[in-house]
């Protein structure tokens, strides 16, 4: 029997949808259309939102003439601000302040459906790449109660099928700038709404991404969409791996082809009918954060199903994961040496909360990894 999410999720959604504001704004003046546009999402209402401004001034540096990016800034201020970053020379993000919004909780769907439906009205374009900067928490909730999983603005944070319904659009590419956002779960939820996505299946140091870097790359029109993603992906790993500072250098960031989770999903639900019962849950698996029970997905494959099948969802994860690199350790207490580029979900403890909540995850719905799971959780 196909599973939902609770009422109060559906209805949330729903209201959304329909009071987000996505009405046409008469006093808009739309861009001519273009063949590609960034946007950069940053809900920074938060501990994070020194680095918000830095990153948009690394945008700003990593600009040449001629390009631009779109970026969304609540960073706790009275009000929040949609840019048009165009201008390498300009001094303060704030001259390129194209729309101000009244205070706004940018950690809700609504707001975050809301101001991209704006971006898409006023900046027509055949391809949207948009960044999502904030903190993540990949499926799980980041309080263990709640079902939250990307952005913070004070207590509010979007859930993931929130996320999924709030992109108005499919994305040519979605990059995380948040922690744990690279997991079969996230992937699997978020696979009609972008071809490639760049995540980590660890968390990010707050620095972020390095923008200065990315913003050439990523606006590099000559170069195909999958190679600039594998360059930010380079850059990404060379900025935290070359830190004078040892515990600095803490970075795993993946290339993820979308449509390729799906196979996974098969293979992997054909691994768990062919041995259903995991009897002793493995406390040795690499674990990828010390908070959250995110793990390598490939070192649970072999240590609950064995070599067998570890080698039979290697041709499937290749596909999937198109690029990984990642630095020897996290912060000097995470091994990543081995990791495979993808993290999943490993209980370690009765909660059933989050036990009811992940059978609504597609990737649960695909595979049945609960019932494997779940039963032999103390």
């Amino acid at each position: 029997m196909a599973r939902t999410p609770n009422i109060y999720l559906l209805l949330s959604i729903l209201f959304f949808i329909l009071f987000s504001g996505c009405q046409k704004d008469n006093n808009v003046i739309t861009q001519p259309q273009t063949d590609e546009t960034l946007i950069v999402y940053m809900a920074a209402d938060n501990n994070l939102r020194d680095y918000a401004i830095q990153n948009s001034y690394g945008i700003i540096e990593g600009l040449k003439r001629g390009q631009r990016v779109i970026v969304f800034l609540d960073n706790g201020e009275d009000q929040s601000y949609l840019f048009q970053l165009d201008d390498p020379t300009s001094k303060s993000i704030y001259q390129n302040k194209v729309k101000t919004y009244p205070n706004r909780n940018s950690g809700t769907p609504s707001v975050l459906y809301g101001v991209l439906n704006d971006i898409i009205q006023r900046y027509p374009s055949t391809n949207y790449d948009l960044i999502l900067w904030s903190h993540g928490t990949s499926w799980l909730p980041s309080n263990r109660v709640q079902t939250k999983s990307f952005g913070l603005d004070h207590t509010s944070s979007i859930d993931i099928h929130e996320l999924a319904m709030a992109l108005p659009v499919k994305f040519r590419s979605i990059i995380f700038d948040a922690c744990l956002m690279g997991s079969v779960e996230v992937i699997s939820q978020l696979k009609d709404k972008a071809d490639y996505i760049v995540a980590s299946p660890t968390d990010i140091l707050a620095e972020g991404l390095p923008y200065s870097e990315i913003t050439p790359i990523l606006l590099d029109k000559k170069r195909p969409i999958e190679e600039r993603l594998e360059k930010v992906c380079d850059a990404f790993y060379s900025f935290y791996n070359n830190m004078k500072n040892p515990s600095k250098r803490s970075a795993s960031i993946a290339l993820y082809d979308t449509k390729q989770i799906t196979k996974l999903q098969n293979d992997f639900k054909r691994v768990i009918g062919a041995q259903p019962q995991v009897h002793v849950l493995n406390q040795s698996i690499i674990n990828l954060n010390l908070k959250y029970p995110c793990f390598d997905f490939m070192d649970m494959v072999k240590q609950y199903y064995g070599d067998k099948s570890y080698n039979d969802l290697k041709a499937p994860l290749q596909k999937l994961v198109l690029y990984s690199k990642h630095t020897n350790h996290f912060s000097g207490t995470i091994n990543l040496e081995g990791i495979c580029g993808i993290n999943c979900y490993v209980p370690m403890y009765k909660n059933h909360i989050q036990e009811y909540y992940y059978k609504t995850l597609q990737w649960d719905i695909h595979t049945n990894y609960h019932k494997a799971i779940f039963p032999y959780v103390q």
